[in-house]
């Protein structure tokens, strides 16, 4: 399969290094969730779509146009995962018990056991600082993790979404309900 070119028609606001880090999210997402190629090229376009809207709010003060872009794709990445897990998960359950998905596709819910089980494996997975990092989310705030790390909050805050971007390829369900 020939991968689309993404600076081919990507706006020229866009540097070598987004482009990049677009091309790394898509290709991650369609890696894990084995995406068709349409479907990795519709991930292209929503992550690209996502930072050139979110570049309305970038301020050259707290971060380079890289490092913003970066994020967002992040997220976006994030997001994206969800739905896709989400949306495969409706349709499992479409094709199990069409009649009682349809009227409640959340009917059938997991044993708490089992995603208590699932998210420790996952875990179990991180590198040590992340898995420490996780293991102090159960008890304590963001802040108070880098203040007994003396670090910045936002490096917390990053180490949080690398566990949760962890978690997603793992198949650990993340909620945004």
């Amino acid at each position: 399969m020939m991968r689309a070119d993404p600076s081919a028609s990507s706006p020229p606001e866009l540097s070598e290094r987004m482009l990049a880090v677009i091309e790394h999210r898509a290709t991650r997402l369609a890696e894990v969730f084995h995406l068709s190629e349409d479907d990795l090229d519709d991930a292209r376009q929503e992550i690209t779509l996502a930072i050139l809207r979110a570049m309305r709010r970038y301020k050259p003060a707290l971060a380079s146009p890289e490092t913003f872009a970066d994020r967002v794709a992040t997220k976006q990445y994030i997001k994206l995962a969800i739905r896709i897990k989400r949306d495969r998960e409706r349709e499992a359950a479409l094709d199990t018990d069409a009649v009682g998905a349809a009227i409640d596709p959340r009917s059938e819910r997991r044993n708490p056991s089992d995603t208590r089980l699932d998210l420790e494996a996952a875990l179990a997975t991180l590198p040590r600082g992340l898995r420490l990092i996780a293991e102090d989310l159960k008890t304590k705030k963001p802040g108070e993790i880098a203040a007994a790390m003396g670090v910045h909050r936002s490096t917390v805050h990053r180490a949080i979404v690398q566990i949760r971007t962890h978690l997603v390829a793992c198949g650990v369900g993340i909620s945004e309900d």
